[in-house]
């Protein structure tokens, strides 16, 4: 996949505490993230893979999102199956975590994130960056507050 590309391998990268601390963010995210958060009734949770092959990834990955994110040890979960995790969207670069979500949660919308490892999908809805993502998920939000306030 991408990080190949570049002549690395995943393995030796994760084990390298400076790379976490340089890699770099997504375009959008940060503010895209912080958008989010500033909606009524939104909870951003951040879901993560487990990954055994580093002890240090837990930590990590944590402080990453901590540091990265302002995220809270409460908006975290990390976990070898992200179809657990309850929510009405969920947005992922993986179409396996896409497809076993959206498979648990019918009436949730499951989004996959473009990049270079998923290219080769074309059964999930995509999303083709935080400057495509934002707005979407924005007007997702209006709908549900007008239908809640129908309710």
């Amino acid at each position: 996949a991408a990080l190949e590309m570049q002549g690395y391998e995943f393995d030796t990268l994760v084990k390298n505490v400076s790379w976490w601390q340089n890699v770099p963010e997504i375009e959008g995210a940060l503010t895209g993230v912080q958008a989010l958060r500033e909606l009524e009734r939104v909870e951003v949770v951040f879901v993560t893979a487990l990954y055994v092959g580093f002890p240090g990834w837990l930590y990590e990955r944590a402080r990453r999102l901590q540091m990265g994110f302002g995220a809270k040890d409460t908006e975290i979960v990390i976990t070898g199956n992200k179809s657990l995790v309850e929510g009405d969207v969920f947005v992922d670069d993986k179409a396996e975590a896409v497809r076993s979500w959206q498979a648990a949660h019918p009436k949730g919308r499951g989004l996959l994130f473009d990049a270079l490892n998923n290219q080769e999908v074309t059964d999930l809805p995509r999303v083709k960056g935080w400057d495509a993502l934002l707005p979407l998920l924005t007007q997702w939000h209006q709908e549900g507050l007008a239908q809640a306030v129908q309710e």
